[in-house]
């Protein structure tokens, strides 16, 4: 079964799915808000829904210190409501400090225009996430924050 990895953006929001070995995460879109939040929540679900995912990865930026800022006590908030929309899978927050930034270097590093990075960081950042996850659940270590 695949796993779907999120990047929950005041905005727009980055997808990556694996592949269903589990060991691959591609970026495949953003998903882009449009400023009713249970709407949106409810529509980026379905997409969701989609990919058939057995488990879904939402990326969960705490501090420096590991603590819970306001934009992540968000998320965790934003997680409940896409796992109540998602009935029978799993939502897993994970720990994404730094995830947006190694996406934009990336993007910087192969190439990529400003223009295209705002369009598309998003879903690299989710790639990211999601890589680490798979990467964390093969070498079977749990990672920081693995249950939401």
């Amino acid at each position: 079964m695949r796993v779907v990895g999120i990047d929950l953006g005041d905005k727009r929001v980055g997808v990556a799915v694996s592949n269903s070995e589990r060991t691959i995460a591609v970026p495949t879109g953003v998903f882009l808000r449009k400023g009713n939040a249970r709407k949106d929540l409810k529509a980026l679900a379905d997409e969701i829904d989609d990919y058939d995912p057995e488990v879904v990865v939402v990326g969960l930026p705490l501090s420096l210190s590991g603590g819970l800022s306001a934009q992540a006590k968000r998320i965790v908030a934003e997680s409940k409501v896409i796992a109540r929309f998602l009935v029978g899978r799993s939502v897993e927050l994970f720990d994404e400090r730094y995830s947006s930034k190694q996406a934009e270097r990336y993007m910087r590093e192969t190439g990529h225009s400003s223009k295209t990075m705002r369009g598309t960081s998003d879903a690299y950042a989710a790639s990211i996430i999601l890589q680490a996850w798979l990467d964390n659940k093969a070498a079977g270590t749990p990672g920081p924050k693995d249950k939401g």
